[in-house]
């Protein structure tokens, strides 16, 4: 009697365990999937001698553990952009140069610190006209090297930038 006692014990520890085990492996896996930083949000009161350039990277399930792509802005480190990420700023009018480039800890030195643009990044370069907005999307994150920044109508821009959030800055 006294075993099976025991043997009915061990079994209810064991499922303890598992719930507990399988509860840590969600949370895990749940926060391994979001996105950090503020949801977006305009920039308000923009300056009318100014263009306004939104790049984004849309929202998708896959590809959320992917490091990412470094932005610059007119050859400047400006952000760190991931799946579902966005960056805001505002330019001068004239020529604007925006170019992306692999995330990782030997890239981050190569293209981050000591200015160099990674074989294989993608730019794209637009004449900006002050009071304008501009959206642009990053590609897919499940790329190994970005391919392309597309300019984006106002109206497609605006609706797909709205479940971003706010990407990493350097500013």
């Amino acid at each position: 009697m006294l075993r099976v006692a025991l043997r009915a014990e061990r079994w209810q520890w064991v499922r303890v365990i598992s719930i507990a085990g399988a509860s840590i492996a969600l949370c895990v896996l749940a926060t391994g999937c979001m996105r950090f930083g503020p949801a977006f949000s305009e920039i308000e009161s923009p300056s009318p001698s100014e263009a306004v350039v939104y790049v984004y990277t849309p929202w998708q399930f896959g590809g959320s553990g992917h490091l990412g792509w470094y932005l610059k802005v007119n050859d400047r480190l400006a952000a760190k952009m991931r799946v579902g990420t966005y960056y805001a700023t505002q330019v001068h009018s004239g020529p604007v140069s925006l170019t992306l480039g692999k995330a990782g800890f030997s890239q981050a030195f190569s293209f981050g610190l000591l200015g160099g643009v990674m074989p294989g990044g993608a730019s794209v370069t637009f004449d900006a006209k002050p009071g304008q907005t501009y959206y642009f999307r990053a590609p897919a994150a499940r790329a190994t090297v970005p391919t392309q920044i597309i300019q984006i109508d106002s109206e497609s821009g605006r609706r797909e930038i709205e479940n971003t959030k706010a990407a990493d800055t350097y500013d």
